[in-house]
Formats: structure tokens, C-alpha cells, sequence
């Protein structure tokens, strides 16, 4: 005799789910003959010194190159040119402020030095602008030499000054007794003037 209560029902198998379809994405378009890579368009350099600068243009050249290089745009090139402009006057500034400075130390010194300075002063640079032009004349040394003297300021480096009049000195002595003349006037010349004017 069954027993009507007890009805047991055969678990049945999960059924399996549809996997869904994976999703496609478009097919990478590679760069052939028919469909060659684009190229970026050339960026056009037109870099320009401020107004009242002089600039060398290989210094315009290489920061144009620079900036191809490393793909910077025209504005962001003429930055730097500007900056480096900016630099290089703050330099050149701060070179010649102390180029100044040395000179009117050198000066300084001569004119203190009791010995080449104070009422022999102006005589005794007169001397010593004689000898520069003795060695320039006998060719010890050449003529560009006055112009370098003034580019460096070095006319008025003392060691290099009493050098100068030593020979100055030498050329006076042996010219003095050969033709009887007198010792060299005093001049009223700067010790610039006498040396890269005389």
C-alpha cells in the first residue's frame, strides 16, 4: 500500500544557460599602402630676437632645432628664446659690472702706490703707454694687442702697467742720450686713453 502523503519528485538537472554571445569590436584598421599612417603637419619655427637685441642666428638656428627635435610648439620655442636672451644679458651685465669694479681697483692701487702713484702718476702712464707702443712697433707684440687690453680691461692690471713702463722707460733712456732728449711730459690722459688711444 503506497503512501498517497509521500511524494518525492526526482530533482531534475539545472539546466544549462546559453553563454552569451561575446561582444565583437571593430577590426583594427592597420596602416597599409592603401591606407597609409597619417603624419603630424611640420610645425613652421618663426622665432624672433626682442626689438634692439642683436642675436646670432645660429642661436635662433639651434633652438629651432631643439624644439623640432622634441616637438615644441613655435610659442613654447620663442619662450625659450626669450629666456635665453634674458640669460645671456644678465651675464653679459653682470660681467661687465665687474670687469668696472676691477679696474677701478687696479687704478686704485696705481695711483696710491707711492712709488708709480701720485704726483708721478700721470708721467709714469705716459711711460708705460710708450713702451706698448714700443713693442707694437718693434713687433714683440702685435697691434691688436691695444684693442685686447681694452676688451679685458687688463690696461690697468698694475703688474702688467709697471712692465709697460719699465720698457717705456728702457726706450726713453736710450733715445734720451742719443738725441738729448727730456724725460716724457705728464698727460692729463686716463690711463684708458693713453693706453688704447696712443
Amino acid at each position: 500500500m503506497t503512501d498517497p502523503t509521500n511524494t518525492t519528485t526526482e530533482p531534475t538537472a539545472p539546466t544549462s544557460a546559453t553563454p552569451a554571445p561575446a561582444a565583437t569590436s571593430a577590426p583594427e584598421t592597420k596602416a597599409s599602402i592603401a591606407n597609409p599612417p597619417k603624419e603630424a603637419p611640420e610645425i613652421k619655427y618663426d622665432l624672433k630676437a626682442p626689438e634692439g637685441v642683436k642675436l646670432d642666428p645660429k642661436d635662433i638656428e639651434g633652438i629651432a632645432a631643439f624644439a623640432k627635435e622634441h616637438k615644441i610648439s613655435n610659442e613654447a620655442a620663442q619662450k625659450i628664446l626669450e629666456r635665453d636672451i634674458s640669460t645671456k644679458q644678465g651675464f653679459a651685465k653682470n660681467l661687465e659690472e665687474s670687469r668696472g669694479k676691477q679696474i677701478d681697483e687696479w687704478i686704485g692701487s696705481l695711483e696710491a702706490d707711492k712709488d708709480f702713484g701720485g704726483a708721478k702718476y700721470d708721467e709714469n702712464i705716459a711711460v708705460a703707454a710708450k713702451g706698448l707702443n714700443n713693442l707694437i712697433e718693434k713687433k714683440v707684440v702685435p697691434a691688436e694687442w691695444k684693442q685686447m687690453l681694452e676688451k679685458t680691461g687688463l690696461y690697468a692690471e698694475p703688474g702688467l702697467v709697471r712692465v709697460l713702463h719699465y720698457v717705456g722707460k728702457l726706450a726713453s733712456e736710450s733715445k734720451g742720450f742719443a738725441k738729448g732728449s727730456s724725460a716724457p711730459q705728464a698727460s692729463n690722459k686716463t690711463l684708458r686713453d693713453l693706453f688704447v688711444t696712443t
